[in-house]
């Protein structure tokens, strides 16, 4: 298993480390308000058998927040460790998830 971490960098920038896919990522922005959403997703037996959403915001209080989500009503979230801290910078949550080895991250698009 690999533990994914995600924490705000900048006002406009996410972080993330712990899998070959994980990056920076330049979330959009709507009125200056930041936010992007993310699907993590690992390959089992019976297919993509792991998944769920990342959701990201940049409030108005100079804050990074990240919640996490299923992703559609089809598929329940699945049993998730999950740990959430204060990231050093001091503007953003650090949350770290333990996710399968062969998880992959993929930014989502909302044009």
């Amino acid at each position: 298993m690999a533990i994914l971490e995600i924490y705000g960098s900048s006002d406009d920038l996410i972080e993330m480390s712990g899998l070959p896919t994980a990056d920076e990522f330049y979330p959009s922005n709507s009125n200056g308000y930041y936010k992007g959403t993310w699907e993590v997703i690992a390959k089992g037996s019976m297919g993509f058998d792991f998944g769920f959403r990342i959701h990201a915001i940049y409030d108005n209080n100079g804050c990074w927040s990240f919640s996490i989500g299923q992703m559609n009503d089809n598929w329940g979230l699945p049993a998730l460790n999950v740990e959430y801290l204060n990231h050093d910078n001091g503007y953003s949550t650090l949350m770290k998830i333990q996710v399968p080895d062969n998880a992959v991250v993929k930014q989502l698009s909302y044009d």
